[in-house]
């Protein structure tokens, strides 16, 4: 798609260079505790002997409750109503209650069980995510409304990723601050004082954005929204009405959605129902399953597949347990085992999503032939229907409306193709960031874990501030060819140096591990330059389709995606770990086998997940021209929203 057309911007779009540092100031503490709670999770393997598996689980259980509180904290935020606005009481909140958390998080006393240091660490790091879900997601929706530019936009997401991007030039050193003999007496000391340094920086630089920012859109009042829903008036009188129309007046909010889906035409007088369901998937039963059914209000079924999810969850575990427990197994049948119990388990849900819309017609025909009880529908059954609706959320419009934001968000297709390629290349990234290092430790340096936590930080140094530099560049490129294009460069680049990690990282050079670093640099340098700025126009777009600003919503569930990735990177490196046969009693005596699919895994799986991200942002459709004609539309409609008075 061609980028051809370019505008200037105007001098009152710019956001001073101060403010702009201010918001970066909020990157870097989002980038510091991501880092940290990712990068140091390692030293309960390395440190206190947990089982790879279980340090995974641990990254990754506490990320799986945000699917719901991401994209709720996100609608909260949109619909604050107080002196101080919509982000910025919960920035200046959550900043200090992040940090707190994370200090105390790794207190962690020498000489407990692994089932002891398990259960603690899973225990706090909810409360933890809990913490930084309430600073991240106002702070990320802040920088989406503070210039209504293009090309402003990726300016202060060139500003605030740079800024970011200074904590990666510490983070690397984390594991070899905490195994530091000068530092600490043993590594648990280490990480107790390193997770309070950065509880503390965390609370006193995470703070600045809530003071010093302004907002620039307010939500509507009580009085506008009730004028903006208010209907023409109802008419409870005895004219007939089609089952078609009781439908969709028990579908509420979401009518258009599930009538096509049920392959429904439009209501003619005197109709029964020709509904005949379409195949489609419901990605909301999907992904949030159980609060799906619940707030469809569909019991029987939630119990059933309650029922059944828990079956399957135990019929797997029993019999992966059966197979693994004769004796040593073979790496492809051990590898064959885990992949398929993780298929399975996602059974139960993928299942929902595939017929959660066929499950809906027969509870919406079953409450609307009920109500008629075998009369003849009319217009006073389908106003009592509409009233009673289909959801929990008729009488609670909160919770509707959060729902609703949520459905429209996961089904805007620009949206969906930036949080697809925002997975990919942040998962493989992540993935081997913590997996290099067992690379660099136990095969370039045969198991020196001195000598390789260092050599690991020089390339994480070296990828920092190379990426410092490639910032700029990509928010430079973005303005003359285009967001899309450039993220096609940046991400292209980095798959380059993914690759070359197979050839320069050798024992017989160990300097060469920093030859790839510099290429590497170009994946998040350009990812959270280029998308969060993109993310921005998605929202002006979905307020031109639906009349309302839902930055928050946008913003939680393009985190969420985030942390989604490191999740799973973090689920799949200790997977990946255990199929090597790497084995941390060996220290360098590791098999050849394990050195060798550790170096494939390395360097070649990130090359794949960014080619399919390239795959995903090539039918993106909002140009800087699309963007520009978004604008005036919205403006022409409510006006040019303007920051508060500091």
């Amino acid at each position: 798609m061609a980028e051809a057309v370019h505008y200037e911007t105007r001098p009152e779009d710019r956001i001073p260079i101060l403010q702009k540092l201010v918001y970066g100031l909020g990157a870097f503490v989002n980038n510091t505790l991501a880092a940290a709670i990712g990068g140091m999770i390692i030293v309960l393997n390395l440190g206190f002997g947990m089982n790879p598996i279980l340090v995974g689980w641990l990254g990754a259980l506490p990320r799986l409750t945000d699917a719901l509180t991401d994209p709720l904290m996100g609608y909260i935020s949109d619909n604050t109503r107080s002196r101080w606005g919509r982000r910025r009481p919960y920035i200046f909140v959550g900043a200090i209650a992040a940090g707190v958390i994370f200090a105390l998080l790794w207190q962690l006393p020498v000489g407990k069980t692994e089932s002891w240091y398990f259960y603690y660490f899973l225990a706090g790091s909810f409360v933890f995510f809990l913490a930084y879900t309430v600073y991240a997601t106002p702070w990320v929706a802040l920088g989406y409304e503070l210039t209504p530019d293009y090309h402003e936009r990726t300016r202060l997401m060139g500003v605030q990723n740079f800024i970011g991007n200074l904590a990666y030039l510490v983070s690397p050193y984390f594991l070899a601050i905490m195994y530091s003999e000068y530092l600490f007496d043993n590594v648990a000391d280490g990480a107790a004082g390193l997770g309070l340094i950065i509880g503390v920086i965390a609370i006193s630089v995470g703070v600045l954005p809530a003071i010093f920012l302004r907002e620039r859109f307010k939500p509507k009042t009580d009085d506008e929204a009730a004028a903006a829903n208010e209907d023409s008036g109802s008419q409870e009188d005895l004219q007939p009405a089609s089952e078609l129309e009781a439908l969709r007046a028990f579908a509420g909010a979401d009518a258009d959605y599930y009538m096509s889906s049920w392959g429904a035409a439009e209501p003619t007088s005197g109709d029964t129902t020709t509904a005949s369901p379409r195949f489609s998937v419901n990605w909301s039963a999907m992904i949030l399953s159980i609060p799906w059914l619940a707030y469809r209000r569909m019991w029987r079924t939630l119990l059933v597949y309650v029922l059944a999810a828990s079956a399957c969850v135990y019929a797997v575990d029993a019999a992966a347990t059966s197979i693994l427990a004769g004796g040593e197994q073979s790496t492809l049948v051990a590898l064959a085992v885990k992949i398929g119990s993780v298929a399975l388990y996602l059974v139960p849900p993928v299942t929902l999503g595939l017929i959660g819309n066929r499950l809906y017609l027969s509870h919406a025909l079953e409450t609307v032939r009920g109500a008629s009880a075998g009369r003849a529908l009319n217009r006073g059954m389908v106003a009592k229907l509409a009233a009673r609706g289909g959801t929990l959320a008729r009488n609670v419009p909160a919770i509707e409306n959060f729902f609703t934001g949520f459905a429209t968000a996961l089904r805007f297709s620009p949206f969906r193709k930036l949080c697809i390629a925002t997975f990919l290349v942040f998962n493989g990234f992540i993935m081997i960031a913590a997996f290099q290092s067992y690379v660099i430790i136990y095969y370039v340096f045969g198991g020196d874990k001195s000598q390789g936590a260092t050599f690991a930080g020089h390339s994480g140094l070296l990828q920092g501030l190379v990426g410092l530099v490639v910032i700029a560049f990509v928010t430079w490129l973005a303005t003359k060819i285009g967001k899309r294009r450039a993220f096609f460069v940046s991400t292209g680049i980095s798959i380059l140096g993914y690759a070359l990690k197979w050839f320069c990282y050798s024992p017989d050079n160990p300097w060469f591990v920093l030859f790839p670093a510099p290429l590497m640099a170009f994946a998040l340098a350009g990812l959270f330059t280029l998308m969060p700025s993109m993310v921005a126009d998605v929202v002006d777009m979905d307020e031109l389709n639906t009349n309302e600003r839902r930055e928050g919503m946008y913003g939680s569930i393009f985190w969420w995606v985030v942390k989604l990735g490191q999740s799973v990177a973090l689920i799949a490196g200790g997977i990946l770990l255990n199929i090597t046969g790497f084995d941390v009693e060996l220290g360098g005596n590791q098999t050849e086998q394990a050195i060798t699919l550790m170096r494939l895994f390395d360097a070649f799986i990130p090359c794949a997940a960014s080619l399919i991200a390239i795959w995903a942002v090539a039918s993106f459709s909002i140009t800087e021209e699309r963007a520009h004609e978004v604008r005036e539309e919205l403006e022409a409609r409510r006006g040019a929203a303007k920051a508060a008075p500091a």
